[in-house]
């Protein structure tokens, strides 16, 4: 059975074109490379799994030096990674978990992305009926986008095996880390946040009241919308600091073709910060829009 998640490669415009090369590269003895600039795996956190009971892989992707890919919302230009998993009969996947994504500027094209290495986190949940002590095969066919100069579309056929056992399920040890990191990058709900949008002429404003200290370093906070066509991704998000609260300026997006009824992504902190028992940079933003509609 074979599940996408994301987005198919190359299935938009987007609002600001980069060049595109529609084949993958060529090595020099002409065998054609189908991830280039780039290279994917996918990880199980867990070196063996139970019944019933969701684990955690990641598709961790490592980029060339001065190439990236890109996030949910790839911003002016790009397209986010998909996944397709071929899993076995009764077993189900997961939305995509993305961590939070930095701006990447390239003359007037601003788009939301990563470098280096990312890993994108999603949950499979094996049948509660399976029998102990049994071995099964996952696979996914990835695609993503990675660009510097030019946009060159990537994919793999990525595959994995994992134990179903009645044990309890450990991590295992070689990417405790790497999972650790990943989810310190992932929006967390913040409990005694309250959160509220207002339309304002430019724009939006995005007004945090805390049920405790303002965060020391707050200036530098920027909110990265998770849908398209929202915001205008390059505008500068000035913060004012204020009595128990802080509130962030959103530019709209000049390509907005209705005004949102909820204002929904991430609000990427400069600094680590805590949350009951969760160190993270990413807070979930997901509110209702009110004021007075602009005419499109």
């Amino acid at each position: 059975m074979r599940l996408q998640f994301g987005y198919p490669v190359l299935r938009w415009v987007a609002f600001a074109c980069l060049p595109v090369h529609l084949s993958g590269c060529h090595t020099e003895q002409g065998h054609e490379d189908l991830s280039p600039h780039s290279d994917a795996e996918m990880i199980s956190e867990v070196s063996s799994a139970r019944p019933g009971e969701p684990f955690c892989v990641g598709l961790r992707l490592t980029l060339d030096p001065g190439w990236h890919s890109y996030w949910l919302n790839p911003g002016d230009a790009g397209q986010p990674a998909a996944i397709e998993w071929d899993l076995p009969a009764g077993y189900r996947a997961g939305e995509i978990q993305w961590p939070f994504p930095h701006k990447v500027e390239e003359s007037s094209v601003v788009s939301y992305g990563y470098d280096n290495e990312v890993m994108l986190l999603t949950e499979i949940t094996p049948p509660r009926s399976l029998t102990d002590e049994q071995t099964v095969s996952i696979s996914a066919l990835a695609h993503w986008l990675v660009c510097k100069d030019i946009c060159l579309p990537a994919e793999a056929d990525l595959e994995f095996e994992i134990r179903i056992s009645d044990e309890p399920s450990l991590p295992d040890p070689q990417w405790i880390e790497a999972f650790a990191e990943t989810r310190e990058r992932l929006p967390a709900v913040a409990s005694g946040w309250a959160m509220s949008a207002t339309r304002d002429r430019e724009g939006f404003v995005l007004e945090v009241n805390l049920d405790g200290p303002i965060p020391q370093s707050i200036e530098g906070a920027f909110f990265f919308a998770s849908e398209r066509g929202v915001l205008d991704h390059g505008a500068y998000q000035r913060v004012a600091r204020g009595d128990g609260r802080f509130s962030i300026s959103l530019t709209r997006s000049k390509y907005a073709r209705a005004e949102p009824k909820r204002l929904k992504g991430v609000l990427a902190m400069p600094e680590e910060i805590t949350l009951g028992s969760v160190s993270t940079r990413a807070i979930a933003v997901d509110v209702s829009v009110v004021g007075e509609q602009r005419d499109m």
